[in-house]
């Protein structure tokens, strides 16, 4: 799964390995505060007794990180209880499809008909966000009905007079910022 990295020209080697290594540090240590939170003794069985259980609820940021940690992680109880959510729950919601549609690809199933039905169905149909994480969906080499031009093309259309992006108003919101740059960074 691709959620856009650090890089770009003006980046020394050196700030974007010090970046990393912070960044890393804090999802290690946010990820130890909530394997003791619930009690777990391995990120596997966090993953299994307490992310799974949540699916589509709570655990779709968790998993969307954990799968880019370079580790090997089995998601296969947090893809079934997604699937099992999805089938009781429907979403009209486009941010909502893509952020499942993102789960369900760092958990491995990419291929999976809702993702492809997400990525066809709701890019540009919710704002700004649906815009962002449309091209995070394409980032990840999924095929929609827009091309990843037309997305970042949109995306800078979408820009304010500050410099940056907000759900709505005039004003950068610095959430949204940091998203659409992450979404962008590649390009």
């Amino acid at each position: 799964l691709m959620l856009s990295g650090f890089g770009g020209a003006a980046v020394s080697a050196q700030s974007t390995a010090t970046a990393t290594g912070e960044v890393q540090n804090l999802v290690g240590g946010i990820v130890e505060f909530k394997k003791a939170e619930t009690g777990a003794d391995s990120i596997q069985k966090w993953i299994d007794k307490s992310l799974a259980p949540n699916a589509g609820m709570t655990s779709e940021g968790y998993i969307m990180a954990l799968s880019q940690t370079g580790e090997t992680y089995n998601f296969s109880a947090y893809e079934r209880a997604l699937k099992a959510y999805l089938g009781e729950n429907t979403s009209a919601d486009a941010t909502n499809r893509q952020k499942y549609a993102l789960a369900l690809v760092a958990s491995g199933r990419a291929n999976d008909d809702y993702v492809t039905a997400a990525i066809r169905e709701t890019i540009g149909q919710q704002g700004i966000m649906s815009w962002i994480f449309g091209l995070h969906l394409i980032n990840n080499g999924l095929v929609g009905s827009y091309t990843a031009d037309a997305v970042v093309d949109e995306i800078i259309l979408l820009r304010l007079s500050d410099g940056g992006w907000a759900l709505y108003g005039e004003n950068a919101d610095i959430d949204v910022t940091a998203m659409a740059i992450q979404a962008l960074a590649p390009f």
